[in-house]
């Protein structure tokens, strides 16, 4: 019988509690706190379509534009273990669905898809999440083809508990990935519809809370989705384990046909993903009794088109077992101001939230996350998008070329910097920077750049 990733540890234990006999066991990802794979978020599950009672949470990984992919059993009721008792007592109504993305926010759920074939354990573990407005500036996740090879590397990436037991704080709500080593089978697992892994000890595993987060294969070209996280042998999630996660090419012509044209696209508007630049940065912070709020800066640049802040904390308290839920509130002003300015306040009950600003002015902006209840870790994702300039050697967007500009430009033509340390200086976008282009930065530094508008 399946155990559903729930917001609550005790409802969980109880739940594992009442299965104790049944062989596997749907869980989620366990390692350590990571801002990298951007297209992997959280998905909350609420009772009711007002969404006031959060009753759980998974992972999933966008794959298109509009398309999240997660595990079947996320979507399902509890006590379900195939579509057919799915559908007959009621999958989660989109309105009750909400996707997290430390890169774009919180977006609404509009259509859900669920595997006719799914049977948790025996394959199919799989649904689409049509989401009702667009993920833009996050590449999606490629698709395996192929099976990864029994012995090859990979790793794992959810929100969920590093682990399981009584007394145990309630650690969902933190993005974490580890390392794994794909493996046979358990005899009961068809190999086929999986991929799978052994814990024991060393490496990464899955626990409660991360369902349907993202099993990828880190090969020499490329890393692409293997697999969706769906389940194990051990109720705490500790070693011995036995993980499983349906493989991405046993479903990828389903996923195709769902999810039609949109699987693949990414979406994005003129001078963001494709022509502009994007700046990152992340922060990892606490907030607590002795400390109930927690500040970070960020320098804004002058070209900047929008400027996003996310942040998603830890669901338990860490003050201790029983406490209530974290609630954490996000606000966001420009440095300089009073605490009546704030532009924007995600004061939502849950502890995760964000906030966009389009053409935020340039300089110095305060973040603040402030505490209602509770402690424990967060993290907090700022993401920039500029408009790329159209003056060559312009690496900071201030439509000016200064000397340190052009020795950026220099050291990147001598190979000693990256291109992505001064875009504008790779005048032809070919990747690379010339002796031609590093003169042209140098005749803008003493000429003046020329007069540009605002693009996109």
């Amino acid at each position: 019988m399946l155990l559903r990733i729930l917001g609550s540890t005790v409802v969980a234990l109880a739940l594992a509690a009442n299965f104790a006999a049944a062989r596997v066991r749907p869980r989620i990802v366990n390692g350590q706190a990571t801002d990298h794979y951007p297209a992997v978020g959280m998905i909350a599950f609420y009772a009711d379509r007002s969404r006031t009672q959060l009753a759980g949470l998974c992972s999933g990984s966008l794959i298109g534009c509009h398309t999240i992919v997660t595990a079947a059993h996320c979507v399902c009721p509890d006590r379900t273990e195939d579509y057919q008792s799915c559908l007959d007592e009621g999958a989660a109504e989109p309105e009750t669905v909400l996707v997290f993305l430390p890169h774009v926010g919180v977006l609404p759920v509009e259509r859900i898809s669920v595997h006719p074939q799914y049977e948790f354990g025996a394959g199919y573990d799989v649904s689409l999440l049509h989401l009702a407005e667009p993920a833009s500036g996050v590449p999606p996740l490629s698709l395996a083809v192929d099976k990864p090879t029994v012995g090859t590397s990979g790793a794992v990436i959810g929100y969920g508990t590093t682990g399981g037991g009584f007394r145990r704080v309630d650690d969902t709500g933190i993005k974490r990935e580890g390392s794994i080593v794909f493996g046979g089978c358990p005899a009961d697992v068809p190999a086929d519809l999986h991929v799978c892994w052994t814990y024991r000890g060393d490496g990464a595993n899955t626990c409660s809370g991360d369902s349907g987060g993202a099993v990828v294969s880190t090969g020499e070209n490329a890393t692409v989705l293997a697999g969706i996280v769906s389940g194990g042998s051990s109720v705490d999630c500790q070693a011995p384990d036995e993980s499983f996660a349906t493989a991405v090419a046993s479903i990828g012509d389903w996923i195709a046909a769902t999810g039609g044209t949109d699987v693949g696209s990414v979406c994005d508007e003129p001078g963001r993903l494709d022509d502009g630049v994007t700046l990152v940065t992340s922060f990892e912070t606490t907030v607590a009794s002795n400390l109930p709020t927690a500040r970070v800066r960020l320098e804004v640049p002058k070209d900047a088109l929008e400027l996003r802040v996310t942040f998603n904390g830890q669901t338990g308290s860490a003050s201790g077992f029983l406490q209530r839920d974290n609630d954490f509130d996000l606000l966001l002003r420009p440095d300089g101001g009073s605490d009546d300015t704030w532009v924007c306040e995600d004061d939502r009950v849950e502890n995760w939230g964000a906030c966009r600003i389009d053409l935020p002015q340039a300089g110095t902006w305060l973040v603040e996350l402030r505490r209602i209840a509770g402690s424990g870790p967060v993290q907090i994702t700022a993401t920039i998008f500029r408009r790329r300039s159209s003056c060559p050697g312009d690496c900071n967007g201030d439509s000016e070329v200064d000397i340190s500009e052009i020795v950026t430009a220099v050291n990147i033509a001598l190979d000693s910097l990256p291109t992505e340390a001064c875009r504008s200086a790779d005048g032809n976008g070919d990747g690379t920077v010339t002796v031609d282009e590093v003169v042209q930065a140098v005749r803008a530094a003493i000429s003046g750049c020329p007069a540009r508008g605002l693009q996109g």
